[in-house]
C-alpha cells in the first residue's frame, strides 16, 4: 500500500507538471492547421496565377494562349472557360469552351513551378486545328520547322527521327494526365484534311518512363471518311527514339475517300497492331468488308491480311465470295500518293448470278488486275477469263475465254473465243462505251472443214448449212452484247 500511494501521489505530482506542455503542443497543432489552411488558401489563388505566368514564360508553343475566366479551388484544381490558342498570324489553333487543371499545392506554396507542377489537364468540347508541312513538321511548336536567325538559308533537311531527338525536355520530368472529352480535331497536310468528331481520350504522360494512350473518336471525314477510330497503346520514352506499341482500329472507311475507285462506298474496317520506333512505325492486321461492288463484279465477305511500312499498305491472303465462287487477291496501296496495284484470281464464278439470267450458264475462272496512279478517274481494270462447259439456251458450248479491259465507262473485250462441237466463234473486239455496245468481227470456224463464216453478215438466202448455223448462233450476238 505505501508503494501504491507513493506512485499515485507521484502521478498526481507529474500531472500538473506535464499539463503546460500538453497545452503548448495543442496550441502548436492548432497553429499548424491554421497556417496550412492559410497556405492552401494562398495556393488556391496562386494556382489561378500559375496559368498566366506559365503562358507568358512558355517557350515551346507558338502564338498566344488566353482565357476569359479562371476559378481556383483549395484542393489545387483550377477551372477555366473560353481558352483560345492562336498562332502568331492570328489563326485559331485551339478553342476550349471549358476545362480544368490540377496543380501540386506545395509547388505553388514554394513558388517552385516545374513541368510536374500541373498533374492533370482536362479539356471539354475543345476544337483543335493542327497543320503539318511536307516534312510532317507540326507548325504550332517553336523550333520545329522554323529556321533559326543565324542558320544559313540552305541547310540539310532533318529526318523525323532527328527532329524527335531534338525535342529536349532539358532533363526535366513531365508527369501529368491529359483528358479530352467530346472534342473535335482537324489535321491538314499539303491540301489533305482530316477531321475527327466526338474525340474522347486519356494520355498518361511520364517522359522518363512511358506515355499510355486510350483514344477513340466518332465519325471522321475530309480526305478520308469513316465511322470511328479506336487506339490503345503505350509509347516507351526510355530509348533515344521512343517506340510505340498499339492496337488501332479504323471503322467503316469509305474506299472512294482513299482513292479506291470513284463510286465505291462499301465500308471497310481495318484492325491493326502497330509497333516500332516512332520514326519507322510498322503495322500488321486485317481488313474486312461485308460486301464490295465494282463494275460487273460483286464481292461478299471480304477478309485479308494487311502490313503497313514506310507509307505503303501491302495486302495479302485476301479472300472473297464472288458469284458463288471464290476470289484470292493481293496488292499494294501507297498512303501518300493513293496509287495502288491489286491482283486477283477468281474460280467457279456462276454466270447466272453475274448476268441475272438462268438462260446463260457456265462456271468462269478469272484473273483480275486493278491499277491506279492515285488520280481521280484513272482506275484501270483488266484481266482474262475462261469458262468450263455450259449453255446459252438452247445451245451448249465447251468453253468461253477472252481478255478484257475496263476504264472509266469503257469496257473492251479482246480475243473472245467460244468453243463448240461444230466449231469456234471468235471475236477480235467487243466494246461497251457508256452502256452502248459495238462489235468487231464475229467469225465461225467450222471444225470439220475449216470454213470461216462472218456471223454478222449472214443472210437468209445463204446455203442451208449456213442458215442452220445462223439459227443456232444468232443468240451469241445478244450474249456478247449483254456481257
Amino acid at each position: 500500500m505505501p508503494i501504491c500511494k507513493r506512485l499515485l501521489s507521484g502521478g498526481r505530482w507529474l500531472r500538473p507538471r506535464m499539463w503546460p506542455w500538453g497545452k503548448r503542443l495543442l496550441a502548436f497543432l492548432c497553429a499548424a492547421v491554421v497556417i496550412i489552411f492559410i497556405l492552401a488558401e494562398i495556393a488556391c489563388h496562386s494556382a489561378a496565377a500559375i496559368f498566366n505566368q506559365t503562358m507568358e514564360k512558355q517557350k515551346m508553343l507558338r502564338g498566344t494562349v488566353t482565357v476569359s475566366s479562371l476559378t481556383a479551388h483549395v484542393n489545387g484544381r483550377v477551372n477555366f472557360e473560353d481558352l483560345v490558342w492562336k498562332d502568331p498570324e492570328g489563326n485559331e489553333i485551339m478553342n476550349v469552351p471549358s476545362g480544368s487543371f490540377r496543380v501540386r499545392i506545395w509547388d505553388i506554396v514554394a513558388r517552385d513551378f516545374k513541368p510536374t507542377t500541373i498533374t492533370e489537364l482536362t479539356l471539354n468540347h475543345a476544337k483543335f486545328a493542327v497543320h503539318f508541312n511536307k516534312d510532317m513538321q507540326i507548325d504550332v511548336i517553336k523550333g520545329i520547322g522554323e529556321k533559326k536567325p543565324d542558320e544559313p538559308k540552305e541547310h540539310k533537311k532533318r529526318s523525323f527521327g532527328e527532329r524527335m531527338r531534338n525535342i529536349d525536355w532539358h532533363g526535366r520530368k513531365i508527369n501529368t494526365k491529359l483528358k479530352l472529352n467530346h472534342c473535335e480535331i482537324e489535321m491538314s497536310k499539303q491540301g489533305k484534311v482530316y477531321t475527327m468528331t466526338n474525340v474522347n481520350a486519356r494520355f498518361d504522360v511520364n517522359t522518363r518512363d512511358a506515355i499510355r494512350v486510350d483514344f477513340s473518336s466518332g465519325t471522321f471525314g475530309g480526305t478520308a471518311i469513316g465511322n470511328g477510330v479506336n487506339l490503345q497503346g503505350i509509347i516507351d520514352m526510355k530509348p533515344e527514339m521512343p517506340t510505340m506499341s498499339a492496337a488501332i482500329s479504323f471503322y467503316e472507311v469509305d474506299p472512294s475517300s482513299l482513292g479506291f475507285g470513284m463510286n465505291v462506298h462499301d465500308p471497310m474496317t481495318f484492325n491493326l497492331v502497330s509497333y516500332g520506333p516512332l520514326d519507322d512505325q510498322k503495322s500488321d492486321g486485317h481488313v474486312k468488308m461485308k460486301e464490295l461492288h465494282l463494275p460487273a463484279l460483286d464481292f461478299y465477305n471480304v477478309l485479308g491480311d494487311v502490313h503497313y511500312e514506310k507509307g505503303v499498305m501491302t495486302f495479302s491472303n485476301v479472300y472473297a465470295d464472288v458469284y458463288n465462287g471464290t476470289l484470292a487477291a493481293y496488292g499494294t496501296y501507297n498512303v501518300d500518293t493513293r496509287a495502288y496495284h491489286l491482283y486477283g484470281h477468281g474460280e467457279d464464278l456462276d454466270s447466272r448470278i453475274a448476268l441475272h439470267t438462268s438462260r446463260f450458264y457456265c462456271l468462269v475462272d478469272m484473273d483480275l488486275e486493278l491499277e491506279s496512279n492515285g488520280q481521280r478517274g484513272d482506275l484501270k481494270t483488266s484481266g482474262s477469263f475462261k469458262s468450263g462447259p455450259g449453255y446459252y439456251q438452247p445451245v451448249s458450248f465447251e468453253s468461253i475465254q477472252g481478255i478484257f479491259n475496263n476504264q472509266y465507262k469503257k469496257l473492251d473485250f479482246y480475243d473472245v473465243i467460244i468453243r463448240m462441237k461444230m466449231g469456234d466463234i471468235r471475236s477480235d473486239a467487243l466494246h461497251i462505251v457508256h452502256g452502248k455496245p459495238t462489235i468487231g468481227t464475229v467469225e465461225l470456224t467450222f471444225r470439220d472443214d475449216g470454213r470461216v463464216v462472218d456471223l454478222l453478215k449472214l443472210k437468209p438466202d445463204l446455203e442451208r448449212n449456213v442458215k442452220e448455223a445462223e439459227e443456232h448462233y444468232k443468240g451469241f450476238q445478244e450474249a456478247l452484247k449483254k456481257l
